[in-house]
């Protein structure tokens, strides 16, 4: 079964983002505008729902980061901002 992304604003920047998976889990997102803006033009949820699904593909939900900020998701993936750009690329 595929997990599910809720997203929901939680302040200027900061969402709350519901995996719901075998567990359920909760994140607090920090996407500054200008991060979204410089991976693609993104919208903050388009880029956390895509961010959310890089990390799954790659860790389980119960082992994201339960709050950060998506510039510090390359800090442990390099190649993430390269994808989300690559990305934001073929939504054009």
């Amino acid at each position: 079964m595929r997990d599910k992304i809720e997203i929901k604003q939680h302040g200027s920047d900061e969402y709350l983002v519901t995996v719901i998976g075998e567990e359920a889990t909760k994140h607090l997102v920090r996407a500054p505008a200008d991060y979204c803006r410089q991976l693609g033009n993104w919208s903050a949820e388009a880029l956390i729902k895509a961010s959310v699904d890089f990390l799954l593909t790659r860790e389980p939900n119960t082992t994201i980061l339960k709050t950060f900020t998506l510039a510090d998701i390359a800090g442990y993936f390099p190649d993430y901002e390269q994808v989300m750009t690559d990305l934001a690329a073929k939504e054009i």
